[in-house]
């Protein structure tokens, strides 16, 4: 591929020797050409930057200590709240974010709970058609329970049930079933997908691969690039941060491999966040807007201003 094609027309249907290539390519005017690509592809398709928020369930609520966004090692992250509760939870987030342009809420499950939470958000979120709500669940059984939601797109955790270093005890049943169950969104539902395209948990450039015949195998809708983003005080907290060059490279490829679909990525807590670029080369959705109101520890809305143009 790059030796090939430097100057060039990257084919949309890589192999592994065009990845591992790709990301060992280091001269600086062969970086510059496919990254100029990436940039010309990506304002021949795609028009302006969006962004949107997300929600953690079912710790809906704000908490100042320990980890800001979800809760863990509190008492809190385990009590059950009432309808009333989350209702009044959401409607006080939407009405934080009603002032930014936020276009669409992506609703996390933290793996504590069933489906329960998740039908009270909904019933909440549902009053807001403007804007794009997308669902990742725990556990696929549940799918079937957002049939009669306004939900824009499921979210498929790209990395959950496939083998990699960290991961020793995948089940080719749960990957069966996630196959079956994508097609059933695809079939039955009428619902898009988000796929989660996770790095820097010490991914090979198979594992890089593997992700893009999966996104085209489930003719996935979106691409969400998520860094490994270690919570502070964990034992993953040092573990080595991806490079500026490298994320880049990760947007190029994903921009030229697939066009026409639409790559988000995630705001990093760990301060890789190099937006003007990444919305160049091929960014069109940031996720992980902060609000003041919503949590002090992370605001991050200066980043709608910065990117306004």
């Amino acid at each position: 591929m790059i030796k090939k094609n430097i100057n060039y027309n990257l084919p949309n249907d890589v192999d592994l020797n065009d990845i591992e290539c790709f990301f060992k390519l280091a001269e600086k005017n062969k970086l510059e050409k496919i990254f100029d690509l990436s940039e010309d592809i990506n304002r021949k398709n795609f028009e302006k930057l969006s962004y949107e928020c997300n929600i953690y369930y079912p710790t809906v609520y704000q908490i100042e200590d320990n980890c800001p966004t979800c809760g863990y090692r509190t008492k809190e992250s385990r009590r059950k709240y009432t309808e009333d509760f989350i209702i009044k939870s959401i409607e006080h987030k939407l009405e934080n974010i009603e002032n930014y342009p936020i276009s669409g809420i992506n609703c996390y499950n933290k793996d504590i709970s069933g489906i329960r939470e998740l039908m009270f958000i909904l019933n909440a979120l549902d009053k807001k058609n403007n804007l794009k709500i997308n669902v990742r669940v725990s556990n696929f059984e549940h799918v079937k329970h957002l049939k009669n939601y306004n939900i824009n797109s499921i979210i498929i955790q790209s990395t959950k049930n496939k083998p990699h270093a960290f991961n020793k005890n995948t089940d080719e049943n749960i990957v069966k079933l996630e196959e079956e169950t994508i097609k059933y969104i695809k079939e039955n539902m009428n619902l898009k997908v988000t796929y989660e395209f996770l790095i820097n948990y010490g991914e090979s450039y198979e594992d890089i691969l593997n992700k893009i015949l999966e996104i085209k195998k489930y003719n996935a809708d979106y691409i969400e690039i998520i860094g490994y983003d270690p919570f502070i005080d964990s034992p993953e907290e040092y573990n080595p941060q991806y490079t500026k060059e490298y994320i880049l490279k990760i947007i190029a490829l994903l921009r030229i491999t697939f066009p026409n679909k639409e790559l988000k990525i995630q705001y990093a807590t760990n301060g890789n966040n190099f937006l003007d670029e990444y919305k160049k080369i091929g960014i069109n959705t940031i996720t992980g807007i902060y609000t003041k109101n919503l949590n002090s520890n992370l605001e991050n809305t200066h980043i709608l201003e910065i990117n306004k143009n």
